[in-house]
């Protein structure tokens, strides 16, 4: 593996007597394409927020080696939350938050495919391009580690292939980290998986570099 950009070690979150997050090690690469695949209610998302500071684990640590918590960026589910703007008002809104050119902004706009929307309300965009905009939010800054949570679900095939060839092009940048049940979708992009089940990582190859030839297979073997 490459050098470490965030390490993860011993990492355990509890609500009350609930443990959502038991004993957590993950060590993330400074590039490559991550997958984070498990079940609704698994831990993914608590463990997020505890990467990106919005909760505090009960025990364990989440240490920025080569980066800082502010290298973080990341596009949900529901693309973008900020829905009674322009579309236009929004991504200038996006490019100075994210201190990002216009270059940059222009060129994704293009690339998604969302320059004929910018004089739209965003709350008037469909499912798929609302995703759109925040796959574009997401990588406006060049953050060192991406979060990408189910970014695949609202997009039709040929949007899918766009953005599966985007995110590849993106490897030896950035770590994206992406969070599907489209396993399809992610087996054919990533090289390393982390399967988490019961809020215990049940395999993960980021150190091992062990090829993963069927994900569905090996997903049902770890977690039977």
């Amino acid at each position: 593996m490459s050098e470490v950009l965030i390490q993860i070690s011993k990492l355990c979150k509890s609500y009350g007597k609930h443990k959502v997050l038991k004993n957590i090690n993950i060590s993330f690469p400074t590039k490559g394409l991550v997958a984070l695949i498990g079940a609704n209610g698994a831990g993914k998302s608590t463990l997020l927020r505890i990467i990106s500071g919005e909760e505090n684990p009960t025990s364990g640590s989440v240490e920025f080696k080569s980066c800082e918590i502010n290298d973080i960026n990341f596009c949900n589910e529901e693309g973008v939350l900020i829905e009674d703007v322009k579309l236009e008002d929004l991504f200038n809104f996006y490019m100075k938050l994210n201190k990002s050119n216009q270059k940059l902004l222009n060129k994704l706009i293009e690339y998604f495919e969302l320059e004929h929307y910018l004089e739209k309300k965003v709350s008037n965009l469909s499912k798929g391009n609302k995703q759109k905009v925040g796959l574009v939010q997401a990588f406006l800054d060049n953050s060192k580690f991406v979060f990408l949570d189910e970014p695949f679900v609202n997009l039709d095939p040929q949007s899918i292939k766009k953005l599966r060839d985007f995110l590849v092009s993106k490897k030896n940048d950035q770590c994206i980290l992406i969070s599907s049940h489209q396993l399809k979708e992610i087996e054919a992009i990533c090289d390393d998986f982390i399967i988490i089940d019961h809020g215990e990582i049940k395999f993960s190859n980021l150190s091992s570099n062990e090829p993963v030839l069927d994900l569905e297979k090996k997903y049902l073997e770890v977690i039977n």
